[in-house]
């Protein structure tokens, strides 16, 4: 009965905020049908990669081949060097109006964006995501922490365990333990920069041992970020490691 009754009043109460302060695209700002919701014209500047894509990484193949198996193809990255993680997702290619929303819930504070990727990541990777034990965010170290005052990574990780109903480690889990300047250059100067800069918080071990992690990130870039990460969960016991992104980037 009290659960109907505040249900009912939440109900009333948003319908009523709704009159007086109409629901509104967090993107382009226009008029949509409930709070959360995009606009519609939103969807046409959205690139998300599809199949055929490689079995591992994830990365988008050009074209598929009539012959070519696309649920067993691996790239020849991963064909060179096997990746940490067993399996990486990413929802969209890095450009346009995708990589405009992730620079400005970065690095402008639009924290609203959070439970929007997280709701967008629950849908296309729900099979990914209930297979999984325990959530885990890619972590910032304590310096950058201070410095953006949020780790975004950490708010898609909550969004996504309140989703689902998986547990999320935070503080306790992964940690950075080397303050590494901002991403940048090729694949074998990131490798070097993330290289020995992750480990277990001692209180997280047990949570991690054992179990299907789901490890999320902004933005796969090179990958070395993720495998680095990966890496250090599988050290401490974890049983496997999937990555998921909002975006990766695109190398020509």
């Amino acid at each position: 009965m009290l659960k109907t009754l505040k249900a009912t009043f939440s109900s009333k109460f948003e319908s009523a905020l709704d009159l007086v302060l109409p629901p509104l695209c967090p993107v382009t700002r226009e008029a949509v049908a409930q709070q959360g919701d995009v606009h519609p014209s939103l969807w046409k500047e959205l690139n998300f990669i599809t199949p055929p894509l490689c079995e591992t990484c994830g990365i988008a193949f050009p074209v598929a081949s009539p012959e070519q198996d696309t649920t067993k193809s691996l790239c020849a990255s991963c064909l060179r060097s096997t990746p940490q993680y067993t399996k990486a997702r990413s929802l969209f290619f890095y450009e346009g109006k995708v990589r405009d929303m992730i620079l400005s819930f970065k690095h402008g504070d639009k924290t609203h964006l959070a439970p929007i990727f997280a709701g967008w990541m629950m849908q296309r990777f729900k099979d990914d995501i209930d297979s999984g034990d325990t959530i885990i965010p890619v972590p910032v170290h304590k310096k950058r922490l201070i410095q953006r005052r949020f780790n975004q990574c950490a708010l898609i990780a909550q969004h996504l365990a309140k989703t689902s109903g998986k547990p999320c480690i935070l503080n306790n889990g992964i940690v950075r333990t080397k303050h590494t300047p901002p991403q940048s250059g090729n694949m074998d100067a990131r490798k070097k920069n993330v290289n020995k800069a992750f480990s277990v918080h001692p209180s997280g071990q047990v949570q991690i041992k054992d179990k299907k992690i789901i490890l999320i990130d902004d933005v796969y870039t090179t990958g070395s970020t993720l495998n680095a990460c990966s890496e250090t969960l599988l050290e401490y016991g974890a049983q496997t490691v999937t990555a998921l992104t909002i975006a990766r980037v695109i190398r020509h």
